[in-house]
């Protein structure tokens, strides 16, 4: 995936505030799997439930967005790959078991597979 340059240059404060936020407010809408957007005013309720001070969210600074408003777009961003690029590409046991024995066919390995490292009871027999 290519990052956005949007966010590549955020000094560490804003991903300290991605962090607190998102482990605040949550990750993902529950039942639903799909990733949370939060809001400025939800995200300065969060930074104020773990006692950080939220108003400097909306507050404009020199030649730039507030904060909040970044912040937002960051979320927005995040939710929107999460549950639409990357979300549909995920695969299950079975379909990843699928895909990698069609590729052990196709490529024919002259090494030996690493075996996975599980206890006996959870381990894939052998293929």
């Amino acid at each position: 995936m290519i990052p956005n340059t949007l966010f590549l240059k955020q000094p560490p404060k804003f991903w300290a505030y991605v962090r607190s936020i998102s482990q605040t407010f949550g990750y993902t809408v529950r039942n639903k799997g799909q990733i949370k957007v939060p809001s400025i005013e939800q995200m300065a309720k969060a930074l104020h439930t773990i006692g950080l001070d939220g108003s400097h969210l909306t507050a404009t600074r020199v030649h730039a967005p507030p904060i909040g408003e970044v912040l937002h777009a960051y979320f927005q961003y995040r939710a929107d790959m999460l549950n639409t690029f990357v979300e549909p590409r995920l695969m299950n046991k079975d379909s990843a078991r699928k895909l990698f024995l069609k590729m052990k066919r196709e490529l024919s390995p002259k090494i030996p597979i690493p075996m996975n490292k599980q206890k006996a009871t959870r381990r894939p027999p052998p293929t």
